[in-house]
């Protein structure tokens, strides 16, 4: 039986993945020659800023119109379903907060749980529900 040396595995890996980087620069650089494999890049980065910004306005307004009552809290279309979330999250005050739910930062899921459990948030934490979008495509 051969040992095997570690110090030359690794090596071996990063020649195979630098082999693999350098064949995908050249496949780029072939790819980019062609006008609409350019269009369809520039296309796709300008689909995807939309689309980021249409989904942030319409969970925007969502919310906005959830809380003033003006929507129930799921909508649903042919195309999928939007959902108002909530999750429960807490203003820390670490002064007042007892050691046992601090970690190097405060411990929210610890803190969660007691006030899951008793009713009651502990001393020095505040609850407070945010909202947000989820959405479910049939795409």
């Amino acid at each position: 039986m051969s040992k095997k040396d570690p110090k030359a595995e690794i090596e071996i890996e990063i020649l195979d993945q630098l082999e693999t980087e350098k064949g995908l620069q050249a496949l780029e650089q072939e790819l980019s020659q062609n006008d609409k494999f350019r269009q369809f890049l520039e296309l796709q980065k300008t689909v995807k800023e939309e689309s980021d910004k249409l989904w942030k306005r319409v969970g925007d307004e969502m919310v906005r119109l959830y809380e003033a009552g003006a929507i129930p809290k799921s909508l649903k279309y042919d195309w999928g379903t939007l959902t108002v979330a909530e999750r429960t999250d807490f203003d820390i005050d670490t002064d007042k907060l007892a050691p046992r739910f601090c970690k190097t930062i405060p411990d929210t899921t610890k803190i969660r749980t007691i006030y899951q459990l008793t009713g009651e948030p502990p001393k020095g934490s505040t609850p407070k529900t945010v909202h947000y979008m989820r959405k479910v495509l049939k795409v």
